[in-house]
């Protein structure tokens, strides 16, 4: 299945997964039939064995491809749009393309347009609005306006969505205890963790050191 494109890999991925699942259950009763359902003879019992093993062997084939795919399943959407972009420029068709964000149990996407013209691969006006105000934004970055400011560049394509983790305890650090909270950006792959009085202000540094490290400054004390 390596060599499968994406759309095909999820398709065939679900299809090992659903049809094992369903043989195992409905072998299953059968052979629950055969063994107390019915009357007693060898030729029951022996059906009754057959059933059980493709049970066992739906069963197996579900787990195996659990095992083997689950980790480009899991990945799939962003296959998808790689693949997208890539047939998209070849034929020089205007594009949509996503930032993908991978949460447990969905894909969260924000995206904006790409376009093919004469003069070369062109962005949406808003993105190049964005570019141009970088200076100024790393100029103008405080604790105070850190989380507005990371909400903006993800709105605009420049990252993706933030991820603040915000525990539910404080901490205890150094003989006090503090509000902890993590800001994730995966499209940047930086990280941050932040330690405050308050849960506001946990969230408002831990977005400044992330935004500092972006921006290749050294961070103010809290």
């Amino acid at each position: 299945m390596k060599n499968l494109s994406p759309k095909q890999f999820r398709k065939y991925y679900l299809l090992l997964i659903l049809f094992p699942i369903l043989f195992f259950v409905i072998f299953g009763i059968l052979s629950a039939v055969f063994f107390f359902g019915l009357p007693s003879s060898h030729l029951f019992i022996m059906i009754g064995w057959g059933m059980l093993a493709i049970s066992i062997l739906s069963l197996a084939i579900v787990i195996m491809t659990s095992i083997k795919g689950r980790k480009r399943f899991l990945n799939i959407e962003s296959e998808i749009y790689e693949e997208e972009i890539q047939i998209a420029l070849k034929e020089n068709k205007p594009i949509n393309i996503y930032w993908v964000e991978r949460k447990e149990h969905e894909v969260s996407r924000q995206g904006y347009y790409l376009h093919m013209k004469p003069e070369g691969l062109q962005i949406e006006e808003q993105l190049q609005d964005v570019e141009d105000g970088m200076d100024e934004l790393k100029e103008n970055l405080s604790q105070e306006n850190a989380v507005s400011t990371l909400k903006e560049l993800a709105e605009n394509g420049r990252c993706s969505i933030p991820q603040y983790e915000l525990p539910d305890e404080q901490v205890y650090d150094d003989g006090e205890y503090w509000w902890s909270c993590t800001c994730y950006v995966r499209s940047w792959s930086i990280q941050k963790t932040a330690l405050s009085k308050s849960k506001k202000g946990a969230k408002r540094y831990a977005a400044y050191l992330v935004l500092c490290d972006y921006f290749g400054i050294e961070p103010e004390e809290e």
